[in-house]
């Protein structure tokens, strides 16, 4: 199967795009009647590229837990500091400084691991192996295209996924206050603040 170059029309929207482009051949053959159904597609990726192409990615999507081993920290370090500039505890934070705070952490998280992405995203439209196609892959994105290969569509990633981490956070910790204050006005004991 032909490999789609480091930079083409599926790349330049970053792993999204490529995932569409083999959503895409999946739906085209869907129109031909080869697949009607999500059994029926992954029938398919097993019969052309047998069953390591359903684990194809995997080794790449575990590496993504890293995300949130950088985004939590970044958010609670980034909500110290905020809170130590205003002179108060960090549960005390207005709203306006927790979506700063949850920005900030998504974006350094978001662009510290984006890399897994792409390697990911594109072991699934070539429908490399789980595990040892990853290397394989990274040095082909590295060959062709640089570092900067590795961050193709990472701006339109960053656009999309950091005003819902900051709405995430935000509303959490804001729903955490009130639930907090609910409970201590209605006599309930709960966990302390921050727990």
């Amino acid at each position: 199967r032909d490999q789609p170059p480091v930079g083409g029309e599926d790349e330049a929207a970053g792993p999204e795009g490529q995932q569409q482009r083999r959503g895409g051949e999946l739906r085209a053959g869907a129109q031909a009647g080869a697949v009607t159904s999500t059994v029926g597609a992954l029938k398919r990726v097993a019969r052309e590229e047998g069953i390591r192409g359903l684990y194809s990615g995997l080794a790449p999507s575990l590496a993504g837990v890293s995300h949130v081993v950088v985004q939590f920290p970044a958010y609670e370090y980034a909500k110290g500091r905020l809170a130590a500039r205003r002179g108060c505890e960090p549960d005390d934070l207005p709203a306006g400084h927790i979506v700063v705070a949850s920005a900030a952490a998504k974006v350094l998280a978001s662009t510290a691991t984006y890399p897994h992405e792409v390697v990911r995203s594109r072991m699934h439209v070539e429908g490399a192996g789980p595990f040892a196609g990853a290397l394989g892959v990274a040095k082909r994105i590295y060959g062709e295209a640089g570092v900067p290969g590795f961050y193709r569509g990472c701006l339109t990633n960053l656009a999309r996924t950091t005003p819902a981490a900051a709405i995430t956070f935000t509303s959490f910790e804001l729903l955490q206050r009130a639930l907090h204050r609910a409970a201590a006005a209605a006599g309930v004991a709960g966990p302390a603040a921050g727990e």
